[in-house]
């Protein structure tokens, strides 16, 4: 979306009109109707009562988490969760406990607790696997327990774009959800988003350091995010392409032996059993002509470093095909 012409045209349509940085802080005077008309949009879009804009993903995690949890709370939240997830539940001093990969927390805590939060990502960064959303929102329903969800990599790509919305069955969302999406992937732009109740998202205005300290994020970018929404919703065309991408990419790889992980997301690994070879791999891939980055411990655990495909709408099926025959190449 970054480089679609309806979206290029409305960021220069913008510029003439606020020009391009916010200028301060959200409270202070950094928005403008840009940033509401997109909130509003969100969320009515995805079932929620309200929406409040972030200047990016990391600080609309670390800092809704480390303002919604005390340390009288207890957090459950998936093994390879992204940093600023992990980031958010240290800094609120909590009691957690990370649960198996893609598992079922079991919601057990042997000291007294105010309130219990499951967190995890939709579609996770590194491997590009899906948490069964489904379930964990089933057990916080029943519990009454908070259910945070980072959907970055979900909003936009999975169950026809709406992300992890898409696999919750209730037209409305329930209070006791909260979902962080961001501008910067599928929809091209930059920023963060937590979709929320009013409640929370009033709570999050008042209290939150990361939104309340932080500029605001350009009206150019909010008016660049509001207009690839505008085609995410009523375009089906690069939703569906990207799914024929990924089928056909993961057909291709098993044809050429090339070991992928069970991902069916944009997000394609390919592990190595060491740092060495992963980092070879990328450059004979730089040397073909492709931009795929090697991603090595500390990031990644021991012993898991890859190379982090990521799949477009963009890409071609000539481009794909050139793509596996060079990863099945031996390394040069």
């Amino acid at each position: 979306m970054a480089i679609n012409p309806q979206v290029v045209a409305s960021v220069r349509e913008e510029l003439t009109h606020s020009g391009f940085g916010a200028g301060s802080a959200a409270l202070l005077g950094g928005r403008c109707s840009a940033h509401s008309d997109l909130e509003t949009t969100l969320s009515s879009l995805l079932g929620f009562e309200s929406a409040l804009i972030f200047s990016s993903g990391y600080l609309a995690n670390l800092g809704a988490l480390s303002s919604l949890l005390t340390k009288k709370d207890k957090v459950f939240h998936d093994r390879l969760n992204h940093a600023s997830l992990i980031d958010g539940v240290l800094s609120a001093g909590c009691n957690h406990r990370r649960y198996p990969h893609l598992g079922h927390p079991v919601l057990q805590s042997n000291t007294p607790v105010e309130k219990i939060a499951i967190v995890t990502e939709s579609i996770f960064s590194m491997d590009g696997d899906v948490a069964d959303i489904n379930t964990l929102e089933s057990i916080s329903r029943e519990n009454q327990v908070l259910l945070y969800i980072d959907d970055a990599h979900g909003f936009g790509v999975i169950n026809n774009g709406l992300g992890a919305t898409g696999s919750i069955n209730a037209k409305h969302c329930p209070e006791n959800l909260i979902i962080m999406i961001t501008l910067g992937k599928a929809l091209g732009s930059f920023g963060g988003v937590i979709l929320s109740s009013d409640k929370v998202r009033e709570y999050l205005i008042n209290y939150c350091r990361t939104f309340i300290y932080d500029t605001a994020i350009p009206p150019v970018a909010a008016t660049a995010a509001s207009e690839a929404l505008s085609i995410l919703i009523n375009d089906g065309k690069p939703y569906h392409q990207l799914q024929k991408n990924i089928k056909y990419f993961k057909s291709l790889a098993t044809k050429a032996g090339v070991d992928t992980k069970d991902s069916n997301s944009p997000i394609q690994p390919i592990l190595f059993d060491s740092e060495e070879q992963a980092i070879k791999k990328e450059q004979q891939l730089r040397k073909n002509g492709f931009y795929v980055k090697a991603i090595r411990p500390p990031t990644v655990p021991a012993g898991t470093s890859r190379l982090r495909i990521v799949l477009s709408a963009l890409h071609t099926f000539s481009q794909l095909d050139k793509l596996v025959d060079v990863l099945s190449l031996e390394k040069e």
